[in-house]
């Protein structure tokens, strides 16, 4: 995943349109139901900062994330498989995974049975990252 971030950080300065990005929708109340949300498959589709949105060309394959229900993860990246951990803190709604990337933190901004939208930082840079369930 670390890759497409790369290419997202060389395109977004070319891009011309802005596209507002909204969080009307609130995120489901109990802890309990966030998590069962998020034990699904979901499929990297789009990255937004400063206000553009870009979505992820079909032709740059398929990065991927399981999350398991027993606090393990599988990351598809490049059609390689990695494992790893997360746990979710309901307080600060805030997802953190350890995996070949290390540890990192990232905010759940929205999440639904078909989209997962998580903040995160890459290089000092903070992006949406945006997913569609796929299984």
């Amino acid at each position: 995943m670390r890759n497409l971030l790369f290419i997202f950080i060389l395109v977004l300065p070319f891009l011309s349109s802005s596209t507002a990005f909204s969080q009307t929708k609130t995120l489901p109340k109990t802890e309990q139901e966030i998590k069962t949300l998020l034990c699904h498959k979901w499929k990297l589709t789009a990255m937004e900062a400063k206000g553009q949105k870009v979505e992820l060309p079909p032709d740059m394959g398929n990065s991927l994330l399981l999350f398991k229900n027993d606090g393990t993860l599988v990351e598809t990246d490049e059609g390689k498989d990695y494992q790893g951990k997360w746990t979710y803190n309901h307080i600060t709604m805030t997802l953190t995974t350890n995996d070949k990337d290390g540890i990192e933190k990232q905010k759940i901004v929205r999440i639904s049975e078909v989209e997962l939208i998580i903040k995160s930082k890459w290089q000092e840079m903070t992006m949406n990252l945006i997913m569609k369930r796929v299984d």
